[in-house]
């Protein structure tokens, strides 16, 4: 990253989320010196350290590792990677962050209720929101069980004239919040709920002694971040083995 600020953050965050989707159901966290990667239900590498590229494709190919890859752009192993030939490049996104000291308070819509998750129920219709709001499933209901009897992992709802409408799910760094997943129905976006959200879970976890918000976000995600006065410090870029 050409800003370091965060860094050690953001590589604590993204042990943080894989060694908690590492104890999801069906899934297995991989660890070596320079290496690691999530296998079963979730498959991607996300952490590579000085590793021969050719080895790493040969292990792709043979099924020993996922042949999907986070790094980060503007790295020169990026272009190393690309410069093979055998990968392409898809989905780009960034690494935000921000002191909650600093926070603006987001413009409240009328008629928002936000509160956090304390019943299955409310959990079951967090999880319905966070996997609609996007084209792909993210977990099925087994895994939001799961992650809500963990320690130190919290789900917000909000509900819009009565109406549930978007959630949030945050887990607990030692010193820092991690938003690690928002969803926002799209017949209610552009009203500022999302940021609304994330500031209801900061106050939540500025309680419990965390003083930093960090993300791994998507540019859906980006405007509704810098409202509550995140900034971007970072890009990744997500990189596929051709078939």
């Amino acid at each position: 990253m050409e800003n370091n600020q965060y860094a050690d953050t953001f590589k604590r965050m993204n042990f943080l989320y894989f060694d908690m989707l590492g104890n999801l159901c069906g899934n297995e966290h991989h660890i070596e010196d320079n290496l690691r990667w999530l296998s079963g239900n979730i498959n991607f590498i996300y952490f590579i350290g000085n590793t021969d590229i050719i080895e790493l494709v040969q292990r792709m190919k043979n099924g020993e590792i996922p042949n999907i890859l986070n790094l980060e752009f503007g790295n020169e192993r990026l272009d190393d990677f690309m410069a093979t030939g055998l990968f392409d490049k898809e989905i780009t996104a960034v690494y935000m962050a921000h002191e909650f000291g600093n926070a603006p308070v987001p413009v409240s819509e009328k008629n928002l209720n936000i509160y956090r998750v304390s019943e299955i129920e409310q959990l079951k219709i967090a999880g319905i929101l966070l996997n609609a709001a996007r084209d792909y499933r993210i977990f099925n209901y087994q895994d939001y069980l799961d992650m809500f009897n963990t320690e130190g992992l919290y789900f917000y709802l909000a509900e819009y004239e009565g109406l549930p409408i978007a959630a949030c799910m945050t887990k607990d760094g030692d010193d820092f919040l991690y938003l690690t997943n928002i969803g926002t129905l799209s017949a209610y976006r552009r009203l500022g709920i999302a940021s609304q959200l994330m500031y209801f879970a900061e106050r939540d976890a500025a309680k419990r002694g965390k003083t930093i918000g960090v993300r791994f976000s998507y540019p859906i995600a980006i405007g509704a971040c810098k409202r509550v006065g995140y900034k971007v410090y970072g890009e990744t870029v997500t990189l596929s083995l051709r078939e």
